[in-house]
């Protein structure tokens, strides 16, 4: 069991107040470093008025890194000094299960890197010729799985000049390692009014089958490889944890089992593990990131994927 927020916010505290000192010197800095720009430009205009139209169009573009430059760096201090003290804190305070016995429980958090492409491509959730990106790289074990999750930015490059790239899916990807070994895949998609083809995981040999819960066959298309392999690892039980899951979560989260792992796509347009130089109330951003991490945390616990349900072949 996870604590609670309260439980370890006396730990935390002490960086609450480093952070906000840290806050306040950059806000300090950014507004010197574009005040100084701003003398440049005004000094220019007396100068040479003739080069108004261009320094006026650089000025912006300099004051646009500036503030870029300034926020990057601030996510960078925010992560050392809370994001990865609160992390730290979930798992040390974590209280295992009594029945358990030898039971592992750890975590750690790199904010610059994400999930490789290379295990992103093995779900055929998307083509190999996407582009991927992220952050907030976290990877740890919880009893008998391990698990690793990321922010992942997927873009299609643009197949025509004109074109231009766009963007394929926005969110995070949460990967665990599945307590039961099995040859095919499975892909449970959420149904939508259009763009229900699903042509990478008919590339992989995934054909369309129906469950015996009608419920959650009116809110998500599920294709196989091996529909006989595919009704033992979705048992009824499990099915209603990840239909649970997927209302607590608004919908937005697909699932694809393949090599032994469990995919979760879950699309969020927020920036979900990042602290924000002009938010000073950190108590309460910390609580948000708590909750999300405590979502994804709790995916192991809530899909019973670390209880000895199954066993590796």
């Amino acid at each position: 069991m996870f604590p609670s927020f309260e439980s370890i916010l006396p730990i935390l505290e002490p960086s609450f107040y480093e952070v906000n000192q840290h806050r306040k010197k950059m806000k300090l800095k950014k507004i010197l470093y574009i005040l100084i720009l701003v003398m440049v430009y005004i000094s220019f205009y007396f100068l040479f008025k003739y080069v108004l139209i261009i320094a006026l169009p650089l000025s912006f573009i300099l004051i646009s890194w500036i503030s870029s430059y300034m926020n990057h760096k601030f996510k960078q201090l925010y992560a050392d000094l809370l994001i990865s003290k609160l992390i730290d804190a979930l798992f040390r305070s974590y209280k295992k299960p009594e029945d358990d016995g030898e039971f592992t429980y750890r975590a750690t958090y790199s904010p610059n890197e994400h999930i490789e492409k290379s295990e992103i491509y093995q779900s055929n959730y998307f083509g190999d010729n996407h582009r991927i990106d992220g952050e907030d790289y976290i990877e740890g074990q919880l009893g008998l799985t391990t698990f690793r999750f990321s922010e992942i930015y997927v873009t299609a490059s643009a197949t025509r000049a004109e074109d231009t790239d766009s963007t394929v899916f926005k969110g995070v990807v949460f990967i665990a390692d599945f307590n039961k070994a099995f040859e095919g895949s499975t892909f449970i998609f959420r149904r939508k009014f259009l763009n229900n083809t699903h042509p990478y995981a008919k590339s992989a040999g995934a054909f369309q089958i129906e469950l015996t819960n009608h419920n959650f066959n009116k809110e998500f298309l599920v294709m196989t490889t091996d529909d006989v392999e595919d009704r033992y690892i979705l048992s009824p039980n499990f099915v209603n944890k990840i239909q649970k899951y997927s209302d607590r979560v608004n919908g937005k989260a697909e699932f694809v089992f393949t090599d032994n792992k469990m995919f979760i796509f879950r699309e969020t347009k927020k920036d979900q593990f990042s602290g924000k130089l002009y938010n000073s109330d950190d108590e309460a951003r910390l609580r948000q990131i708590y909750d999300d991490f405590l979502e994804y945390f709790s995916i192991v616990d809530e899909l019973t994927l670390n209880r000895r349900i199954w066993s590796k072949i």
